[in-house]
């Protein structure tokens, strides 16, 4: 399965949440579904009202310590690899993607390339192990 996150312009910190999954990664990609777990998890923090005095650096050493304490990377190295090309490169890649799928907001879904309608944000993960097994 292939995560192609698409940020909400009108959650700031949405963007700044996908560089930080972008980056886990892309350093350790075995790592990506715990990490986001964790960051869902904690899932308070981010919140337009947790968040609105914040800057991207400040949301980005919350999502650090997260980040070292469920997938080893170190806090500051992550931190360095949140503002490289390459992480800037894979969210422009899953934008060009999303935008030439038509997706301009969430929840939207793609299964093998086709767009599935019959789906629902307040799917469980049984919901979602269901559908999987029988799409």
């Amino acid at each position: 399965m292939k995560i192609i996150g698409v940020a909400q312009p009108w959650h700031s910190q949405s963007a700044t949440l996908h560089r930080a999954v972008a980056a886990v990664h892309t350093v350790k990609p075995e790592t990506t579904w715990a990490f986001l777990s964790a960051l869902y998890e904690a899932s308070s923090k981010w919140s337009d009202a947790e968040t609105e005095n914040q800057s991207e650096n400040k949301i980005l050493e919350n999502a650090a310590h997260i980040a070292e304490a469920v997938t080893g990377i170190e806090a500051q190295g992550f931190l360095k690899h949140c503002k490289s090309a390459e992480v800037t490169e894979l969210l422009k890649a899953h934008a060009r993607y999303s935008r030439g799928n038509s997706i301009h907001v969430t929840p939207s879904v793609l299964f093998n390339g086709c767009r599935v309608v019959d789906f629902s944000s307040s799917w469980t993960i049984e919901d979602w192990a269901q559908f999987l097994q029988n799409p």
